[in-house]
């Protein structure tokens, strides 16, 4: 497993997509969104995270980024650049990690510390299409295709499925 540098010294989201977004990381205590390379440890573009203090995941769709923000639960929908293109407020306060789930039903799933729950929302309008408990006690991180991802900041875990795969992890605590 390899490890690297981040731009700043508080990462938060994470997102990785096709070559044109690199990784993306949402870092610092004035949060800003990069577009990073690891391999070359640069900086490609970066611009303020929208809403502040509080922003957390991030997601990389297509042209646009969806953000969220852990203080305001605001989520929001950004161009390349960092212009703001739509945005909801989330149905749960504290929405952390969140991604893209393309299997039936579509949506994004968000992680809900404060409820131990994975929200399922509408992408477009961020109306709730489905809760489910998270395996652990606390997700803040989440990921999901084929498969869902979660890590938990309470149990240290990174869960596949609701199965336990890695533990011991420091994860960020929302």
């Amino acid at each position: 497993m390899a490890s690297y540098p981040t731009p700043g010294p508080n990462p938060r989201g994470y997102s990785s997509g096709t070559p044109f977004a690199g990784y993306i990381v949402i870092d610092g205590p004035n949060p800003y969104v990069y577009r990073y390379s690891w391999e070359q440890s640069t900086i490609r573009s970066s611009f303020p995270a929208p809403g502040g203090p509080g922003a957390w995941g991030v997601y990389y769709h297509t042209e646009t980024f969806y953000i969220t923000n852990n203080r305001t639960s605001w989520i929001y929908e950004t161009t390349k650049q960092g212009s703001v293109v739509s945005s909801f407020r989330c149905p749960f306060y504290g929405p952390a990690d969140l991604d893209f789930k393309a299997s039936f039903p579509p949506g994004l799933i968000v992680a809900i510390p404060d409820r131990n729950s994975i929200a399922l929302l509408n992408r477009t309008t961020g109306s709730l299409v489905g809760t489910f408990a998270g395996p652990g006690r606390r997700p803040t991180g989440c990921c999901g295709y084929a498969h869902l991802y979660v890590a938990d900041a309470a149990t240290h875990t990174v869960y596949e499925n609701g199965v336990p795969i890695i533990t011991g992890i420091q994860t960020p605590s929302a």
